[in-house]
């Protein structure tokens, strides 16, 4: 499964998921303490916006166990995590300001606290973003898009590299040299 179907099935989810608690509502509330969970290493940049590689764990874990407790059978990867947790104050900001339904954080807290998911803030932030990233118009994720152009994004190396065209890529770390095959037998 790729990751952006990965993403959509999660999207389905949560809103599903949110929905069926009567948890959805209005949220302004933007990402105060990303950045904060242990392991604070950088996991990716964006201006003076920090996820650490403890949100991106924190977030990946709580995801699926989400989907996995809502029926669903995919899972996500780190990579598809930190894709939308990058970018989730741009995405949410979009979303609130074409009147979209943005879940506050404290209604994410609830849902996840009502099925014994850890609530922590990368977690939170992810699903919020997430559950309406897949509302949102191609104009609207345009209007993202544009909102990044001058941006300075930096990922670390573990996570890939960000191309403004394609976003996160996956890549091969530069510090593994690639294994040469022998092909005669028993040499």
């Amino acid at each position: 499964m790729t990751g952006r179907n990965r993403l959509a099935t999660i999207s389905l989810a949560l809103a599903t998921g949110l929905g069926l608690a009567g948890c959805a509502g209005a949220g302004g509330d933007r990402p105060e303490s990303l950045g904060q969970t242990s392991p604070r290493e950088p996991a990716a940049t964006v201006d003076d916006f920090t996820v650490s590689v403890g949100d991106v764990q924190s977030a990946t874990k709580a995801s699926n166990e989400f989907i996995a407790k809502q029926g669903g059978q995919s899972t996500l990867t780190t990579s598809d995590v930190l894709g939308t947790l990058m970018f989730a104050p741009q995405i949410l900001e979009t979303a609130q300001d074409a009147g979209l339904s943005v879940p506050s954080a404290k209604t994410v807290q609830q849902a996840l606290g009502q099925l014994e998911i850890d609530s922590s803030v990368g977690a939170v932030e992810f699903i919020r973003a997430q559950s309406v990233r897949e509302q949102m118009s191609p104009e609207q994720l345009a209007s993202v898009s544009e909102e990044l152009d001058d941006a300075d994004i930096s990922v670390n190396p573990r996570y890939g590299s960000f191309d403004p065209a394609k976003g996160l890529q996956d890549s091969q770390p530069d510090w593994l040299a690639p294994v040469e095959q022998d092909d005669a037998p028993g040499s």
